[in-house]
């Protein structure tokens, strides 16, 4: 299928040949008496019409200043449509696991559940997981993709601030579920060590953000205020690869 460069040159040159038109006189003798023909000049050599030559020359070089400016935009698309960057990753995170943090958040005493916990949990291990997976494809990316927003958008990337800011709504909300569950096994009968699951979910959120702060400079000094509302459920789980990631002093 033809690109979009050529169709665009095909149709340049066609409205070229078309502004060119041959001019014919207005009308021609029926006939004309032998030995009485009228001359005819000679016809001009190619290189007796600069003008049009030059015209050409100059059509030709624009045309293909625009087709490689076309070519390298396509390329962009490209490279963002194949390659998923940092917001789009924790943007298709957080609706893979709102179902089930959601589970947790609305546990209670009275409902809470061995199998209830544990299915929450490995489905949000997994979800994070193919997330840990796709950053992991964006090493080596120009910070053009790694930073590129969820819309889009050709040019223009995200801030840092900005990241932190979607990389943080992901970990409150599931730090956050963790946080209802601790609370809710206080008196709860249940039949597994909560302690021990949870802290396994907050390993692997350590996880996940220690590999996108491999691809963000400055990414973990900035979540450190975008996480207080979690920050005293990474301390009971001690979750110490996370607390010595974003240099929190306790």
């Amino acid at each position: 299928m033809p690109s979009f460069a050529s169709l665009l040159i095909a149709a340049a040159l066609a409205t070229f040949t078309a502004a060119a038109p041959i001019s014919l006189p207005d009308s021609l003798p029926a006939s004309v008496p032998s030995g009485s023909e009228p001359s005819v000049p000679a016809l001009p050599q190619v290189n007796d019409i600069p003008v049009v030559g030059g015209q050409l020359s100059s059509l030709e070089a624009k045309l293909r200043t625009l087709s490689i400016a076309i070519k390298s935009i396509e390329s962009k698309i490209d490279v963002r449509t194949s390659t998923p960057s940092v917001a789009i990753i924790f943007s298709d995170l957080q609706t893979q696991i709102q179902s089930y943090t959601e589970e947790l958040t609305f546990i209670t005493p009275s409902n809470i559940s061995a199998s209830l916990v544990e299915n929450s949990v490995s489905s949000i291990k997994a979800s994070i997981a193919t997330a840990v997976s796709q950053l992991q494809t964006l090493t080596g990316q120009n910070l053009s993709v790694i930073l590129a927003p969820v819309e889009d958008v050709v040019d223009g990337q995200l801030t840092v601030s900005q990241v932190a800011s979607i990389v943080s709504g992901d970990i409150n909300t599931i730090l956050g579920a963790a946080g209802n569950v601790l609370k809710a096994t206080n008196g709860a009968d249940i039949d597994i060590d909560v302690n021990v699951t949870l802290s396994d979910l907050g390993a692997t959120v350590a996880d996940l953000v220690e590999t996108v702060d491999t691809l963000v400079d400055g990414l973990a000094a900035e979540l450190v205020a975008s996480l207080k509302p979690v920050l005293s459920i990474i301390v009971e789980l001690k979750l110490t690869v996370l607390i010595n990631l974003l240099g929190l002093q306790l």
